[in-house]
């Protein structure tokens, strides 16, 4: 293995580690935090999960701004400050007496997000990666990040039943981005000049093109569109499950499987990656989750069709993940790109937030499950056919 390699490869493990914890505390603990936060502060639901839509809101709003940043001033210091903004709003969380203060945590939370998170990693890859192994280098780190559910739920319901106290979790939390992910950026991430900006040199392989606003608005649309089926139903995937004949605890083990069907993706599309193109890649997600949308609609009780929809949305999700922060590449070039990626992150983000509360409202109105469903899978139908027309003929060559 070159030297180069070994750098490139180190530097991936130690963001991967990275990402492990800012999702696990950003975006997943507050699963298991929201009912005992109710239960102390008197907050409704609403309350408490409005303020992490609003952090979700304001990290895609920011995320354009932090695209930037990377390519100005490189991953370096834009994801160490994101580390040292998430570990002020874990304080200011866990030590809030009144709502004003709940609310402005989750909002510096959103702020951490865009800087910390998977886009930010993507961007940073592109000024710290040789453009040959960037492919590679993303499908590895999303390997690492599939891990934070998996980890940090049981983590964080382990804390809770030890600490018996909320705020002293998100008093560690905010130790651990201090502790833990502060030092891996600063240490691991390359300075502006030392990182190999492939798209900079024409003999690099990462030739510039212009992004025309209307591809750029038409994989937005098609990106957000997956974004939006994907957060209904990471709220709602066991009360579908329930209206379609499986009882709680089938319903949690068929969901705990999209997990394992997720990483076997991002598997298979390491080991494919020199034969298919980043985004023929994206095609087969978009594909797969309107399939299992389909799928699910034939899913009567436990069976052969809960199964293959668990695989196939799993899958898709798994893909989806590397295909945001690959096919843009092929599509755009690598010059610019963290501005590229945050103004295609900033739809999906704000999708990701208001997504569930719409949902909610459509069900209060008198909308089923099933209904709600057939909404879903037009709506992952749209995103795949907005990707269709954002890529065109450009999704048979091999081009990265």
């Amino acid at each position: 293995m070159t030297d180069a390699k070994v750098r490139w490869v180190a530097t991936v493990s130690a963001l991967g580690l990275a990402q492990i914890v800012s999702w696990g505390t950003l975006y997943y603990a507050i699963a298991v935090l929201a009912a005992p936060i109710q239960s102390d502060t008197g907050y409704s639901e609403l309350q408490v999960v409005g303020a992490f839509s609003a952090a979700l809101a304001l990290s895609g709003i920011a995320a354009p701004l932090a695209g930037r940043l990377i390519d100005r001033y490189g991953g370096r210091s834009v994801m160490t400050a994101g580390s040292a903004i998430a570990a002020i709003a874990f304080f200011t969380i866990g030590t809030s007496t009144e709502y004003a203060g709940f609310l402005a945590g989750w909002l510096i939370a959103g702020v951490a997000m865009s800087a910390c998170l998977y886009d930010a990693a993507f961007a940073m890859l592109n000024r710290g990666i040789p453009v040959v192994h960037y492919r590679s280098a993303v499908t590895v780190l999303t390997l690492f990040g599939g891990f934070a559910s998996t980890l940090f739920w049981p983590a964080t319901h382990a804390l809770l039943q030890g600490l018996g106290d909320w705020r002293a979790i998100c008093v560690l939390y905010a130790g651990a981005h201090l502790c833990v992910c502060l030092p891996l950026h600063w240490l691991t991430i390359p300075r502006v000049s030392d990182a190999s900006h492939a798209a900079a040199r024409p003999d690099s392989g990462g030739d510039v093109r212009p992004a025309p606003a209307r591809t750029m608005r038409t994989l937005a649309l098609a990106f957000a569109a997956n974004t939006f089926v994907f957060s209904v139903m990471s709220v709602y995937l066991i009360r579908m499950l329930d209206a379609r004949g499986l009882d709680a605890s089938h319903a949690i083990v068929l969901a705990s499987l999209i997990g394992p069907f997720q990483v076997a993706a991002r598997v298979l599309e390491f080991a494919l990656s020199g034969r298919i193109s980043a985004i023929a890649a994206g095609t087969a997600s978009f594909a797969m989750l309107s399939a299992s949308l389909g799928v699910f609609l034939l899913v009567d009780g436990p069976g052969a069709a809960a199964f293959a929809f668990v695989g196939l949305y799993g899958a898709s999700n798994g893909v989806m993940t590397i295909a945001r922060g690959t096919v843009p590449a092929e599509l755009f070039g690598r010059e610019g790109y963290g501005a590229t990626l945050g103004r295609l992150a900033l739809p999906s983000l704000i999708a990701k937030a208001l997504a569930p509360g719409a949902f909610a409202l459509l069900l209060a109105s008198g909308l089923g499950f099933n209904d709600g469903m057939r909404l879903l899978a037009g709506t992952a139908v749209l995103g795949w056919l907005s990707y269709a027309v954002a890529t065109g003929v450009r999704a048979s060559p091999r081009s990265s």
